[in-house]
């Protein structure tokens, strides 16, 4: 398999996870940054050529919280901040244990302070020269409230605060470059943020006005989309500084990634602005963006920091923008789960997954867990690419038996058959980019994220694979593909 990343070919599958797909050291139930170089060294070695994340921005300090609810798309939550020294996560559910590990690190790095946090072998000088001359200060003052917030103190020492937040971002940053060095790593750029918070208060002359973001209805969604997030309009000042909300929260991460996914990149074109009326059906009102002008921006960041750009460009889609987005050279989505074309046909100028954040697992939709039938038309879909081309890849007997073990007496089919003959899918594909995520490879019957299902509901985003002992066998182990 190839993946091509700026100029550069490499062999190989890109990997495709939330860092809260993983469970930290310390019976912390969310792995930080600290493991990520670890985690890059090892999928380099067993033959994936890009690690991709989930989003990693600053969620808002009370409930609900969820990496695409995020307060800033520009700064990396304390939660995934490495671990400063010994910590307990109290609370009987993932989701109290995820709000006890957020306010547990926040409190160590305010008590830790800026000076001690640049002693950190991985605090990267440079990156906090970038973030203090890239950030709005507002954006720094507000994200250092969401730390106090976090601990459950104001005020304080504003500059010390400052200080510390800005020498934090730097000390992750420098995580993900070690990382990056050993494997290129993708991030991932919501297309909105939460009301109120950081982003939409800071970067308040480019906020959209009286609605919600949110997506027309389509074959998926028959009443439509509503997000509950802050859209910004990048067509709201002139020249380059009109499209800083989105190529600013790139380009801070740029530096240290060699890729990144926008979420929702139809916005790019035009965003969708819903208002929900109590008497009536929800209603919907489309804001034109500078889509050339914004993709011509994009094409110079990309090409300036050699980075691989990908376009979530699924749902209603606009005419002419899926021509737009590559003729700037970024890469179309294609998700298996709703396409009925062979794989092998597609555009070298593609990302191939079987799913995304928002869809079942691959074993879900090939019907090891419920019923195939319960997913439609998306089960349909993924059984025809299954029917395609003969096996071509063999999983290793040692991952068979580890996987096995995280999935009790289950799974045997799946590890037998599907998902070696989904692995020979993406092998076929024509894609540039071809992903497998975490999740479908360890054979997960939970998907991540149930759309429009609150924090309250589920926890979403928040489900761990595997306890510490068996994520370090899993990174024991030295092969996971016997041929592909």
């Amino acid at each position: 398999m190839s993946l091509g990343l700026g100029a550069v070919e490499m062999q190989g599958l890109g990997l495709s996870l939330f860092l809260s797909e993983l469970p930290g050291a310390h019976r912390m139930p969310v792995a930080d940054l600290s493991l990520l170089p670890g985690l890059a060294a090892w999928s380099a070695a067993i033959g994936f050529s890009s690690l991709w994340l989930g989003p990693l921005v600053l969620m808002p300090a009370g409930s609900p919280v969820g990496p695409y609810s995020p307060e800033s798309r520009f700064i990396i939550d304390p939660l995934y901040l490495p671990q400063l020294g010994e910590e307990r996560a109290s609370g009987a559910t993932i989701h109290e244990r995820v709000r006890a590990q957020r306010s547990a690190r926040a409190n160590a790095y305010l008590r830790a302070g800026a000076q001690a946090i640049r002693n950190h072998p991985d605090f990267d000088a440079e990156a906090a020269e970038r973030i203090q001359g890239l950030l709005l200060p507002s954006q720094i003052d507000l994200a250092g409230e969401v730390y106090l917030r976090l601990v459950g103190e104001s005020g304080g020492d504003r500059k010390e605060v400052r200080e510390t937040v800005v020498a934090s971002q730097a000390l992750a940053h420098g995580l993900i470059r070690r990382a990056n060095g050993r494997l290129p790593i993708g991030l991932d750029i919501p297309v909105g943020v939460v009301p109120g918070g950081v982003d939409a208060t800071a970067l308040a002359e480019w906020a959209l006005p009286g609605g919600e973001l949110g997506a027309p209805p389509d074959e998926f969604n028959r009443e439509g989309q509503s997000w509950g997030l802050v859209g910004f309009d990048l067509g709201a000042l002139p020249g380059e500084r009109g499209r800083f909300p989105l190529t600013g929260s790139i380009e801070v991460f740029a530096h240290v990634a060699t890729g990144f996914r926008i979420d929702h990149a139809i916005g790019l074109q035009r965003l969708c602005v819903t208002t929900v009326d109590t008497e009536g059906p929800r209603g919907t009102t489309f804001v034109s963006q500078p889509r050339d002008d914004t993709l011509a921006s994009l094409a110079r960041l990309a090409a300036s920091h050699a980075l691989t750009l990908v376009a979530e460009d699924l749902g209603v889609v606009p005419d002419g923008l899926r021509e737009a987005l590559g003729e700037a050279g970024l890469l179309l989505s294609k998700v298996l789960c709703f396409e009925s074309e062979p794989s092998s046909g597609y555009p070298a100028a593609s990302a191939v997954s079987f799913g995304t954040h928002d869809t079942p697992t691959l074993r879900q939709l090939a019907g090891e867990c419920v019923g195939p039938g319960d997913f439609g038309d998306a089960a349909s879909r993924v059984a025809r690419h299954l029917e395609g081309p003969p096996e071509l890849c063999r999983l290793d007997a040692r991952f068979r038996t580890l996987a096995l073990g995280l999935n009790g007496t289950g799974g045997a089919r799946y590890f037998a058959e599907v998902l070696p003959q989904a692995l020979g899918v993406l092998s076929t594909s024509g894609s540039r980019l071809r992903l497998i995520s975490l999740r479908d490879l360890l054979g997960s019957c939970e998907r991540l994220n149930l759309p429009g299902v609150s924090q309250h509901q589920r926890e979403n985003f928040f489900l761990t694979l595997a306890d510490r002992p068996q994520l370090e066998s899993l990174m024991g182990l030295d092969q996971i593909l016997e041929r592909c």
